[in-house]
């Protein structure tokens, strides 16, 4: 399906001219697959598919299942590309006035050490820098919910500049911003009234 309806489309993403996948929980298909020796098996047939039909192979990547050093090492034997994340707040816990409050000043200033780290753990996995649009999900959650407060034009475009810096440096070919249209969480860049 893939390859017959999005592999096609001239917009299509590609990293190293393969098609980019990027899957959300790699813990997922692990489990409906049955362990990592099937999904290894899956990855390869999939870029065996993807070769047949003319591509380079078929990148993948996953957002989750990298957050420790085994998780990590265990995507890479099953064969995954590249590691990124969905939200990427750097070490601002650490910086935390409450253990429910943070600030995006926090995230700016702490996400290049959180990268650093990440990209170690990544192995031979590629590892792509996420320039987070903050977290505010009292509108879903109520008051229990985390909350990163602050966040300005001015920190934000620190951050897109942090990342730029990042990637030139590491000759990384893709950066994530994310989440852009998350309205109840509270991580948008899309203009609201």
């Amino acid at each position: 399906h893939w390859i017959e309806h999005y592999f096609t489309l001239p917009g299509y993403y590609q990293i190293e001219g393969k098609p980019a996948i990027f899957l959300w929980d790699p813990r997922n298909l692990r489990g409906d697959l049955g362990g990592s020796d099937e999904v290894s098996a899956a990855l390869e047939e999939s870029r065996e598919m993807a070769r047949a039909a003319g591509y380079a192979g078929i990148y993948f990547a996953t957002l989750f299942g990298h957050e420790s050093e085994p998780g990590a090492r265990q995507l890479e034997e099953e064969g995954y590309d590249g590691i990124t994340n969905y939200h990427g707040w750097g070490k601002a816990e650490s910086r935390a006035v409450h253990p429910k409050l943070l600030t995006f000043e926090a995230v700016v200033d702490t996400v290049e050490e959180a990268w650093a780290e990440k990209a170690v753990r990544s192995g031979g996995m590629d590892f792509f820098p996420v320039a987070d649009t903050g977290w505010d999900s009292r509108p879903w959650h109520g008051q229990k919910s985390l909350v990163i407060q602050g966040r300005t034009p001015d920190l934000f475009r620190e951050l897109l500049r942090k990342q730029r810096r990042y990637a030139e440096a590491k000759g990384t070919p893709l950066v994530v911003l994310a989440p852009v249209n998350e309205w109840g969480e509270g991580s948008y860049i899309e203009p609201c009234v």
